[in-house]
């Protein structure tokens, strides 16, 4: 288990995600939306966060992706960023935050 006594968060504030109906024309295919939320004051954090990551290879896994060009799925190196959630009181959705822990690793570009 992860050792949160020493959480410093990457970003002044956190990103807010949520889960919701999809209203538009495709709602038959895709019955879901998902929509972020990036705090103005928390935007460079976060692009400097992103840019540590990337220069962090430890961090990367393998995930399943779709090519659009090539229409199929692969299997690429990619970084997830993971946040804590919980369903709406209304049942329409979930909702949730992300602040990631920071890291000290210098990019290398």
């Amino acid at each position: 288990m992860a050792d949160f006594s020493n959480f410093v968060a990457a970003l002044k504030y956190p990103i807010k995600w949520s889960v919701g109906s999809n209203t538009f024309d495709d709602a038959d295919k895709f019955p879901k939306t998902i929509g972020l939320a990036i705090p103005v004051d928390s935007m460079r954090d976060f692009i400097n966060h992103c840019e540590k990551l990337l220069a962090d290879t430890e961090s990367y896994k393998t995930g399943k992706v779709w090519n659009f060009a090539e229409k199929r799925e692969e299997k690429v190196p990619v970084i997830y960023l993971n946040g804590k959630g919980k369903e709406s009181n209304d049942g329409y959705g979930c909702f949730g935050n992300i602040n990631p822990r920071k890291i000290e690793v210098e990019p290398n570009f």
